[in-house]
């Protein structure tokens, strides 16, 4: 993480951040966040972020300001300016001000921004997945990327801890839904599959710009609710998500896919790259 930071729309020191024991999303959990990536300084897809982020936080009833989207944009690219960021990572995160049980004095309405940066990790070029014990409910909120992730941090250390890079997470219903961290798509018989937004998955942004690509490259493609017999009878599948980008998938437990060339992964991850350039790497 950098030593930078933008909360409520001044750039500080982490060290000069100072949150009230009494924040909701402190107490709670009570907010929402997105990562972005940023590539040669310019924060990749903001517009698509902001308007889930806006809807996640209308979704959980969190006030925010009218002129809040154009506010955290300039927030974001000061912060980027600041700590020199070329390529890397940035969290813009919303909390509820004040807990509804523990308060002091009258209630202040509002969020609390928190915007900070970093560089990326190593990234992975291909997984090893599990299907995760574990089980989501496909509940109306299951969708929202909260600042509660405690069962989508438990889900991956346990894979982990088997000896997998990350796992397959099914809703209450033995449906695919998504991984712990990224969005999942297999390709069977020529034809590109994920799993609808019914199931509880994450309505990710990278995912949208990949079925956006599928439908310009004239790949066949389709969302539903899939049993994971579906997807073990795939001849591919990749993740994605902004900071993995898109990262093809060896094996889930026993089944394994081998990589193949001019596959409609390797298509999708040429279009992929060179729409990154084209919208961030101006001439």
């Amino acid at each position: 993480m950098h030593p930078l930071i933008s909360y409520n729309h001044t750039l500080m020191s982490i060290e000069e951040v100072s949150i009230s024991p009494i924040n909701a999303g402190l107490l709670h959990g009570y907010g929402v966040f997105t990562t972005l990536r940023i590539y040669n300084g310019i924060p990749f897809q903001f517009k698509e972020h902001w308007t889930r982020l806006e809807m996640h936080a209308h979704m959980i009833k969190l006030h925010l300001d009218e002129d809040i989207e154009t506010q955290i944009h300039a927030d974001l690219i000061s912060l980027i300016d600041a700590n020199n960021l070329l390529e890397g990572k940035s969290r813009i995160t919303l909390l509820e001000r004040q807990s509804p049980f523990w308060q002091l004095g009258e209630k202040k309405i509002g969020v609390d921004v928190l915007i900070f940066t970093a560089d990326l990790q190593p990234k992975s070029i291909e997984l090893n997945l599990t299907i995760s014990p574990y089980r989501i409910l496909s509940s109306p909120l299951s969708g929202v990327k909260t600042t509660a992730y405690i069962p989508q941090l438990l889900m991956l250390e346990e894979a982990r801890v088997r000896g997998f890079d990350d796992a397959i997470v099914l809703n209450e219903r033995g449906e695919i839904s998504e991984v712990t961290t990224a969005n999942i798509f297999w390709i069977r018989h020529k034809v590109l599959y994920t799993p609808t937004l019914s199931t509880g998955c994450l309505a990710g942004t990278t995912s949208g710009l990949i079925r956006k690509l599928a439908r310009e490259m004239k790949i066949e493609s389709t969302t539903g609710a899939f049993h994971v017999e579906h997807l073990l009878s795939a001849e591919e599948c990749f993740v994605t998500s902004s900071t993995r980008e898109i990262v093809r998938v060896k094996s889930i437990n026993n089944k394994h896919f081998e990589a193949m060339p001019n596959s409609i992964f390797e298509r999708l991850t040429i279009a992929f790259k060179k729409y990154v350039h084209k919208t961030t790497y101006p001439r």
